[in-house]
């Protein structure tokens, strides 16, 4: 059985990551964000985890108190890696206001009046669906611009071939393995 200990503690170390995560995004906010959000949510709790455990004995002298056993501190760990990741995961379309979210906040602003499909159409524009989205995976380094002989600008991104770096090709095949086990087609839904 795991103890409140053990929940307490997994939380706390995210939540802790949390308040970083949000400091630092309001004094400058990175322009890798995904290999910022991976250090203060996974390196950086795990980090202090371990040296919070070595400078305390993270243990009870008397035997009634909690005791930072191996499988404790894994589970502490791995109770944050996937608050972590779940959040990680979620983090992209929220930063960039992916389509359903936009639909959401236009709908509820719009109140009782309601919205059309063709006022909704309005809202996006291809620059908003498509375009800061490849600046945003460039700037992450999940993709890159080749660039071509005759040296346009890397940052207009037009008519330039985009090719997958060894991180992107990581995270595309770990949502195509998740995909697969979730029986859904790739490229939909």
């Amino acid at each position: 059985m795991i103890s409140l200990s053990v929940i307490f503690f997994g939380i706390g170390l995210f939540l802790t990551a949390f308040v970083i995560h949000i400091l630092i995004w309001r004094i400058v906010k990175p322009s890798k964000q995904m290999l910022w959000l991976t250090i203060v949510f996974i390196v950086l709790p795990i980090c202090g985890w371990i040296i919070f455990s070595t400078l305390t004995g993270a243990h009870s002298e008397d035997g009634t108190g909690w005791t930072a056993t191996p499988l404790n501190t894994f589970l502490i760990l791995l109770l944050n890696i996937l608050l972590s990741a779940a959040y990680i995961m979620s983090y992209p379309p929220i930063q960039a206001g992916c389509p359903s979210l936009k639909i959401i906040l236009a709908v509820n602003a719009s109140r009782a009046e309601g919205m059309t499909t063709d006022a909704i159409h309005r809202i996006f524009s291809e620059d908003i669906l498509v375009s800061e989205r490849l600046e945003d995976l460039v700037n992450d380094g999940l993709i890159f611009v080749k660039r071509d002989t005759t040296g346009d600008d890397l940052l207009s991104l037009k008519n330039e071939t985009i090719v997958i770096s060894w991180q992107g090709y990581i995270i595309a095949h770990m949502f195509a393995l998740y995909r697969r086990i979730l029986n859904l087609p790739f490229g939909k839904g």
